[in-house]
């Protein structure tokens, strides 16, 4: 029992497959655009490609794996969310250098201690 009409899924579905990589290209809200991109990819690989083995593809599990990669780590230094003072994925690690993680970012000053 779909949970949405087709219409519906099928406009949003559209919707975040399309609009969702502008902002991982530009680096602006990277981790929020990865995940509706990560759920797509691993409900066509295990829902879709259970039940059609054309859609039982090794290139899901790539995309799964360096989208999972920006939700975990962020977008770096060069993503447009590394101006604010909020962003943590401009931050070095700070258990593998604690001293350096406020100069990560040079256009985030004053983060103190995360």
């Amino acid at each position: 029992m779909p949970l949405l009409p087709p219409e519906v899924a099928a406009i949003l579905g559209t919707t975040f497959e399309l609009g969702m990589p502008v902002f991982l290209v530009l680096g602006l809200g990277a981790r929020f655009a990865a995940l509706p991109l990560l759920g797509m990819a691993c409900i066509i690989q295990f829902v879709l490609g259970a039940n059609n083995p054309d859609y039982d593809n090794v290139e899901h599990f790539y995309w799964m794996f360096l989208l999972a990669m920006i939700v975990v780590r962020g977008a770096g230094t060069l993503s447009l969310d590394c101006g604010s003072a909020t962003a943590s994925s401009c931050v070095v690690n700070r258990r593998t250098n604690p001293t350096r993680h406020p100069r990560a970012c040079p256009r985030v000053q004053g983060l103190g201690t995360l």
